[in-house]
């Protein structure tokens, strides 16, 4: 089901309002939250009313959680692994080490770590 997702999603046939109008299943290629153009971005990305409710950063956070947990369990020997979350026992990533970058989820060398 994942793959099958992801590669509609690669292709861009997935059943937003722009492909249902092109496919003439609708009427209209507008959100119904913002009335703008309803694309997969516009979806996945920059819908504003989304933006403003914080739905992304939800989203974020519940996809965030099981990766980190399924990661944590099957970690390798001598690493660490840091979640860009708040109050997760994986901690939050402080570092300035990838400059504006902010990853969501790294390992780190605990051996490295110590030795600097």
């Amino acid at each position: 089901a994942i793959f099958k997702w992801s590669v509609n999603a690669i292709v861009d046939t997935l059943p937003h309002n722009a492909n249902s109008l092109q496919w003439r299943k609708s009427t209209t290629d507008c959100c119904p939250l913002c009335s703008g153009k309803q694309t997969l971005l516009h979806i996945l990305n920059h819908c504003p009313i989304v933006l403003n409710q914080g739905q992304f950063t939800w989203w974020h956070n519940e996809m965030l959680f099981p990766m980190g947990d399924f990661l944590d369990q099957h970690l390798l020997a001598n690493f660490e692994l840091e979640c860009d979350l708040q109050n997760c026992r994986y901690g939050f990533l402080l570092c300035n080490f990838f400059s504006t970058l902010r990853p969501d989820i790294i390992y780190v060398s605990s051996t490295k770590r110590k030795s600097k």
